[in-house]
């Protein structure tokens, strides 16, 4: 008898989340959270309902109906919640308090804004801070959302409470680029200039506030120093302390160290169309027996020849997928390393997050499953799946800059100890 089963593989977004969703309900509990979480980077309108039906399910585990209600805050669609006192509540519940105030309320008025009149009431009964605190999120993470209405909301709550605004709410309320909100600013030019010279009664740590926030508001600092002179010294110590404060990343010239040097070689050559010193890169990344960290480089110049003639993309693929992780990091800077997964797998990763290819897809999905729970690699390959899919669906989406800089690295970094 033949089989109807189907491998797992890209088809088209929809049928990628049914997919997954099958995991969710029917894998074991690691395997299904971990596909819950997947969904997030796929969002699909259409799995929408069944996302709502965990999020209400009182039978689910809270993290689980918490992953739900954050996928559906970010799968576009302009869904309305009917059920809005079940889905209220139980959104209390699966985020143990009121998370909706904070981001996921800004993603579920940008992708479902229908909803927007119950979300609004739902902040009446919080105290002024929250709702101002709330309204200023809103107008500078989701822009797009009615700014006219949202602007005088804010304005309203404001001019009936003046003493929400301080130089916090001030500088944000600058960032934003309203043309509402600036104007509202301007008008109220004194109340701006008060609330600056008054940031040192009101908070103790104002230097790690108000520094940056006359740094880029030069119009405020400038009439600030006009007015008031006699502040000028006492800002430039509070920036001299800031500065001090400040963590210093120690420099390391690790592209001098031999591995760096010998992997930049036979780069070197590939480019140039000798095979022989691409196979070496090769084997360098799959031989086990090397020290992760030569590895790691090796991938990381096989990455930068994807363009090229040679077989780079399935390679990296195949090395997502099958990199040991029994390997234990040299003890050199291991602090560095808790906050990543396998560094072979993060450069072939980021190497492929611009490929768009149903193999690459797979293959992301696949190694997702595979890595640690709340790393630096994880949320990366759930950036890079996310934009992977929109592509793969037709929507043009930049490739998000690196979160980490190849000098911040802590595997480049740590060949200097080598």
């Amino acid at each position: 008898m033949t089989s109807t089963t189907q491998r797992f593989a890209w088809k088209d977004r929809d049928t990628a989340a049914r997919d997954l969703l099958q995991l969710v309900h029917h894998a074991p509990k690691t395997i299904s959270r971990k596909a819950l979480r997947l969904l997030r980077a796929i969002r699909s309108p259409a799995i929408i309902p069944d996302l709502e039906a965990i999020l209400l399910d009182p039978q689910r585990d809270l993290l689980e109906r918490a992953d739900a209600y954050d996928t559906i805050c970010n799968t576009p669609g302009n869904f309305y919640f009917f059920d809005i006192e079940r889905f209220v509540e139980n959104i209390r519940i699966a985020n143990d308090g009121d998370f909706l105030v904070t981001s996921g309320m800004l993603e579920l008025l940008e992708h479902h804004p229908s909803n927007e009149a119950w979300i609004f009431r739902y902040l009446e009964p919080f105290d002024l801070r929250t709702q101002r605190d709330a309204l200023l999120d809103v107008v500078c993470r989701v822009p797009t959302f009615k700014p006219q209405a949202t602007a005088k909301r804010l304005i309203d709550l404001l001019e009936a409470n003046i003493w929400l605004f301080d130089l916090k709410t001030a500088a944000q309320m600058h960032s934003s680029s309203d043309e509402i909100l600036l104007q509202w600013l301007q008008d109220h030019w004194d109340e701006v200039i008060y609330v600056a010279l008054i940031e040192d009664l009101v908070n103790k740590d104002s230097h790690h506030y108000i520094v940056p926030v006359l740094e880029h508001w030069l119009e405020l600092k400038e009439d600030l120093f006009r007015r008031c002179p006699a502040i000028i010294e006492e800002f430039n110590q509070k920036k001299a302390e800031l500065e001090a404060w400040k963590p210093k990343v120690e420099s390391v010239d690790f592209q001098a160290t031999p591995i760096w040097q010998k992997m930049s070689i036979l780069y070197d050559y590939a480019l140039k169309g000798e095979e022989s010193a691409y196979r070496k890169l090769f084997r360098t990344a799959w031989n086990n027996k090397n020290v992760v960290l030569e590895q790691a480089v090796a991938v990381h110049f096989i990455g930068k020849l994807c363009d090229q003639r040679y077989p780079a993309i399935p390679a990296l693929c195949r090395l997502l997928q099958h990199v040991s992780d029994e390997r234990q990091y040299p003890s050199l800077r291991t602090k560095d390393f808790n906050r990543f997964d396998n560094p072979v797998r993060y450069e072939a990763g980021y190497a492929l997050r611009k490929i768009d290819s149903p193999l690459v897809w797979e293959a992301m999905v696949d190694v997702y499953f595979m890595i640690r729970e709340r790393t630096s690699t994880a949320y990366g390959f759930l950036t890079w799946i996310q934009d992977m899919t929109d592509r793969l669906s037709g929507i043009e989406v930049e490739p998000k800059d690196d979160a980490i800089p190849l000098e911040h690295r802590p595997w480049f970094r740590a060949l200097v100890d080598l």
